[in-house]
């Protein structure tokens, strides 16, 4: 776990130059903003993604979980935490939930500029992204197939795709529909 932040570390700041980079070669090339932030944010989903999959996964030795072990009780374990009293184990729900928050401020986003944004995509994206990812836990040996991780990582992803729809909705009602400009 200790080798976790530095991994992270290092795909931020790629993401970081990436971008800028998308948004200098943009900018020269003169292409409408609405196409640069497009890139922008296909760069962010790529890194998300790869650190997601790192995080996991890749991060896990196969000591750490019972080869495919599955969990199909919905909120077995945190039942037991309520009535033990184990707070401190709430942690990896929190945990669950934000660390699905950012797929879905990006996909939010993304479907926004294809102008497909429905809640059935980005029900299918939710779950296209979630269940390959406790299968191959599952499989690898690095976790087990967990039915409260798929519904929270579910919660994290909708909560963030609603706070994008909201503060999209709030501050920049009179966009709707319209592409930003780069005025320079």
């Amino acid at each position: 776990m200790r080798v976790v932040l530095p991994v992270l570390l290092v795909l931020f700041v790629l993401m970081l130059a990436v971008s800028g980079m998308i948004l200098i070669v943009g900018k020269a090339k003169r292409l409408p903003a609405s196409r640069i932030l497009f890139a922008v944010l296909i760069c962010w989903l790529a890194v998300y993604l790869i650190a997601l999959v790192y995080v996991t996964i890749l991060s896990r030795s196969s000591n750490d979980a019972a080869v495919s072990a599955v969990n199909l009780i919905p909120f077995r374990e945190l039942l037991s935490i309520f009535r033990q009293r184990r707070y401190v184990d709430l942690e990896l729900y929190l945990f669950n939930v934000i660390m699905y928050l950012p797929e879905g401020v990006l996909i939010c986003c993304i479907l926004n500029h294809l102008k497909k944004n429905s809640w059935r995509s980005a029900v299918a994206i939710c779950f296209g992204t979630i269940l390959p990812i406790e299968l191959a836990q599952a499989l690898a040996g690095r976790g087990i197939f967990d039915i409260d991780d798929i519904l929270c990582n579910a919660i994290g992803f909708l909560l963030g795709y609603l706070l994008a729809k909201v503060i999209s909705s709030r501050f920049f009602p009179s966009n709707r529909g319209q592409r930003p400009h780069l005025n320079s």
